[in-house]
């Protein structure tokens, strides 16, 4: 089996002031990882919209933290 990994740094943009990343940026980092994923098996969604005519929806978002993430 493989898969995929995407990888980020969190900056300090993604804090609040105790540097503790301010969670609406986990669905960005959710969102961007997946682009990346179509990319990599090869069907960026840049073209898959404009050659294509296909979108991918988000119908459906959910998040459970276990434990906070830090800047850095």
């Amino acid at each position: 089996m493989s898969f995929i990994e995407y990888r980020f740094k969190v900056n300090w943009g993604d804090t609040d002031a105790a540097g503790i990343v301010f969670y609406p940026n986990f669905y960005k980092w959710m969102d961007q990882a997946t682009h990346h994923f179509f990319s990599k098996l090869g069907y960026p969604t840049s073209k898959m919209f404009t050659e294509n005519h296909v979108s991918i929806p988000i119908v459906e978002a959910k998040c459970q933290f276990q434990s906070p993430l830090f800047f850095d």
